[in-house]
């Protein structure tokens, strides 16, 4: 499973490296937006795990720029963040798969927003 990565803090990223370790994932990470927004259209991924706070725009701009981009509009977006999001902000994300908090953060917690995130949805 191709998981691209979205965050510029080094523990973070650390840690998701390690929950994600092994032959299942490949991780390609991504310090900055527009670096992961070119990477992700040349090479979509299977999922997205986005922070919210990069140096360079917010994840709220990236999700779109994702829904806009033909070649990332289906990729499936997981939010990993620390910020405490207002209910504005929560709306902003319905079309996020999963907001996870990086402070509550474990090894089951990831992967399970991860394998539910890739799972085909049924027809209706």
């Amino acid at each position: 499973l191709r998981v691209q990565r979205f965050d510029d803090e080094d523990a973070p990223c650390f840690i998701i490296s390690q929950i994600l370790n092994g032959r299942e994932h490949e991780v390609v990470e991504a310090a900055s937006g527009v670096d992961g927004l070119a990477r992700a259209h040349e090479a979509p991924p299977d999922v997205i795990l986005l922070d919210l706070r990069l140096t360079d725009m917010t994840g709220f701009d990236l999700l779109e720029r994702f829904q806009q981009d033909p070649a990332t509009a289906g990729v499936p977006v997981v939010v990993v963040t620390s910020q405490r999001l207002s209910d504005d902000e929560q709306r902003r994300l319905s079309d996020a798969k999963a907001v996870l908090s990086k402070a509550a953060l474990t090894r089951s917690s990831l992967r399970s927003a991860i394998a539910s995130a890739v799972m085909p949805q049924p027809r209706i």
